[in-house]
């Protein structure tokens, strides 16, 4: 906690939350763009479970972005403000180093994704978009996707921002790897996006697809998101283990 403060601290004059601020505003917008051309269509469009989708699809490129940035920030501004050197010098290890980092990281990163997905279902009432019977447990299950995707991307980027010097490194595999998973549903290879850290909020969508005006719903919508927590702290803890390793051989 100590360590996760001190990083806080750092980042007063780094305006990371400007940027956090900017980018949800510059999200926001497409997201209402997209959910007010939704609300002027057909009435089979006008679906809060569609809305939702909305937001999945969406979190595939949003969420490894923002965490690209707030990782390269937070892991910059320790380096070359001295932080890091000062906890090393009180004995902090550079595990505890890395984890308040990626606290950081994941704290943000979740924050973007919770308000997006709250964003489109106060939109989805406010355009009156018809809503499932069972949309309480679609939007938690929406919810735990997307909190699972936020920290298995913000743990890889902090690890690529720990792990190379250049900023723009980070930013790039973020905006690659989420086109390169975005492609995958398209290519019917969706299940591969379990295994990957950028592809969790798509393999977990609680909306399978939608026909006719027929949406379908994953049948085990929980255990979807459930499972997608997990396998994030699984990557939270391989990336972690990375920076134990490399500390090693150094």
């Amino acid at each position: 906690m100590k360590q996760f403060v001190l990083t806080l601290k750092s980042l007063r004059h780094r305006q990371i939350g400007l940027i956090t601020l900017l980018f949800l505003v510059v999200v926001a917008a497409w997201l209402g763009a997209a959910l007010a051309k939704r609300a002027g269509g057909a009435a089979e469009t006008r679906l809060s479970v569609l809305a939702l989708n909305e937001v999945m699809m969406l979190a595939i490129y949003v969420l490894p972005i923002i965490a690209a940035i707030v990782a390269s920030r937070v892991v910059t501004t320790a380096r070359d403000g001295g932080m890091d050197a000062k906890l090393r010098a009180i004995g902090v290890s550079p595990i505890r180093q890395f984890g308040a980092n990626l606290a950081v990281t994941i704290v943000v990163t979740v924050l973007v994704a919770g308000f997006v997905l709250a964003l489109a279902l106060l939109a989805s009432s406010m355009f009156g978009f018809s809503t499932p019977s069972n949309v309480v447990p679609i939007a938690l299950s929406a919810l735990l996707a997307l909190v699972g995707d936020a920290v298995a991307v913000s743990a890889v980027h902090t690890w690529a921002a720990t792990r190379f010097m250049q900023q723009g490194v980070t930013l790039g595999l973020a905006v690659v790897a989420a086109i390169g998973t975005s492609a995958l549903p398209f290519a019917g290879l969706n299940h591969f996006s379990w295994i990957l850290p950028w592809g969790l909020v798509s393999a977990a969508n609680p909306v399978v697809g939608s026909t006719g005006g027929v949406v379908q719903i994953s049948a085990v919508p929980l255990p979807a998101g459930i499972i997608a927590v997990i396998i994030s702290l699984v990557w939270a803890a391989v990336f972690m283990l990375a920076i134990k390793i490399r500390k090693v051989e150094q």
